[in-house]
């Protein structure tokens, strides 16, 4: 019974009640970046504005993917702009946790090339 104990305490940090959560770090909101076109990854001026009410936050950009609300549950906004291409938004986003941790929600974000005026 110690070793069980030890084990896992060891792997995750107790919670009231007898919960073991991890001590992993969850985003609530990630999405995958590409180019409804052509399916390339888009990564050029990438850049995520989640909001909930007065909330704002820039996510983190690596390569074509953009996370955000990390260990926050909410009702989120997310907004996605990148160099050449038409700002993509999307609300109701819904982030739950339970005792531990968010339960993360991943987006396919489909960008269309900005139509450039022909003078």
């Amino acid at each position: 019974m110690l070793l069980q104990v030890l084990l896992s305490t060891a792997c995750g940090v107790t919670e009231p009640k007898g919960i073991i959560c991890t001590r992993e770090f969850r985003y609530g909101v990630t999405a995958i970046v590409t180019d409804a076109a052509d399916g390339s990854q888009e990564t050029e001026g990438l850049s995520g504005i989640l909001a909930e009410g007065s909330y704002r936050e820039e996510m983190g950009v690596g390569g074509n993917v953009l996370a955000g609300a990390g260990e926050r549950a909410g009702l989120y906004e997310l907004t996605v702009m990148a160099d050449g291409y038409v700002t993509w938004t999307q609300g109701d986003i819904e982030v739950t946790a339970d005792e531990c941790h968010v339960e993360p929600v991943s987006l396919a974000v489909l960008l269309h090339p900005s139509v450039q005026p022909e003078h």
